[in-house]
């Protein structure tokens, strides 16, 4: 991600390397949270510890909220690395 990030802020394949960041996330925040709501849940039933369902409750209110956000505002995430057709660019 990294070097993705370097090529767009150089304007190296920004229209491909903005493109792909884009349904790189979009494709890969579900699978992401499910995993960790499986791993939580599971560190959860296993300590029976008030403390791992609170961080579990936590952690599945966030990814609820992060994921409606990215749901949301999705298909103008590909829009930040081009600067002429940004609404954002200077």
């Amino acid at each position: 991600m990294f070097i993705l990030g370097i090529l767009g802020l150089s304007e190296v394949l920004e229209v491909a390397n903005s493109r792909l960041i884009e349904h790189w996330v979009s494709n890969l925040h579900i699978p992401m949270y499910i995993y960790g709501t499986v791993k939580l849940l599971t560190v959860a039933t296993d300590s029976g510890a008030a403390y791992d369902w609170i961080i579990f409750g936590v952690y599945v209110l966030l990814s609820i909220v992060n994921g409606a956000i990215q749901m949301l505002n999705g298909t103008d995430a590909q829009y930040f690395l081009i600067d002429s057709k940004s609404k954002w660019a200077d």
